[in-house]
Formats: structure tokens, sequence, C-alpha cells
């Protein structure tokens, strides 16, 4: 059985998404926020995990918020004896789905990489959408190519 994302007013419920879904619909409710000047708290609804030990969406949303730390300010509901939500204030607008690929790609070619290691790298992304970014990367001087034997290399330029 789905859930429907519940958001509205000041809160963002992300039960029940998977770990991407939950960054995704985040990062656009988040930009949402920001176009429309709304700068104020916003709680976040996460869950602490069914486990108990944590909670997945919990983790991976905090180590992303920790990532933007120049684009907001969050506190977590721990300090406030609930692990299952964190309080978000919203500075500035956040990397999109293509634009964080990009940025995760050139820091993963801080050393050559090929293709087919690449595409398998950021496979969740989709093969497609991975060779459109690295062609985009390279297009913008981003990233250069290189030939080792048969094989072409791409590495973040300097």
């Amino acid at each position: 059985m789905t859930h429907e994302t519940r958001s509205g007013g000041d809160k963002l419920d992300l039960h029940d998404l998977t770990i991407a879904d939950a960054i995704e619909r985040f990062v656009q409710e988040y930009n949402g926020r920001v176009r429309n000047n709304q700068f104020g708290c916003w709680t976040i609804i996460h869950g602490y995990g069914s486990t108990g030990t944590g909670g997945t969406i919990r983790a991976k949303l905090r180590a992303f918020l920790d990532q933007q730390s120049a684009n907001l300010r969050y506190e977590s509901g721990d300090q406030y004896d609930n692990p299952g939500w964190t309080w978000v204030y919203p500075k500035l607008r956040l990397p999109d789905r293509q634009q964080r690929l990009a940025l995760a790609i050139l820091s993963y070619c801080m050393t050559p990489r090929a293709e087919d290691k690449i595409v398998g790298e950021f496979i969740a992304a989709g093969g497609v959408k991975v060779k459109e970014c690295l062609r985009a990367l390279v297009k913008r001087g981003q990233l250069t190519e290189s030939h080792k034997g048969s094989r072409m290399l791409y590495q973040t330029r300097e």
C-alpha cells in the first residue's frame, strides 16, 4: 500500500518514500518555499525508522542537510526528545537532481574514470542521464577527456 506524501503549511511528511524520492521531494518543496519567500521554520517528518535504530531516511536526509549548510540551517528533533523530525530554516535555493548528479560526478572524477565506471557508480540516476551529464560537463569544460588505450577517461578539470 502506498501513501501519498503529505505536505502543507509548515510540515512535510516523508514517511513511506524511498530515500531518493524523499530527498527529491524535500528539494522540490524546499525550493518552492525559497521561491515563495517562505524562510521560517519548517518541520520535516521522516520518522525514526521501523527498526528503532535510526532510520535510513532520517540519516540520509540529515547527511544531505549537512552538505547544504551554506544554503540552510537545521535542528534535529533529537535535541527535543523526538528524533523522528527535523526543523529546517531555508536560506538559499538547493541544487536540483541534475545539478546534484553533476556535482557528484565531478567529485567522483577527481581521479580519471572510465565511462562504464561512472555509469555504474551513478546507475540509480539512469545510464542515459549519467551519459548526458558527462557530455554536458565536458562541453562546459568541467571534465576533461583522455584516452587510455581504447578507453575514454574523464577527469575533473583542476
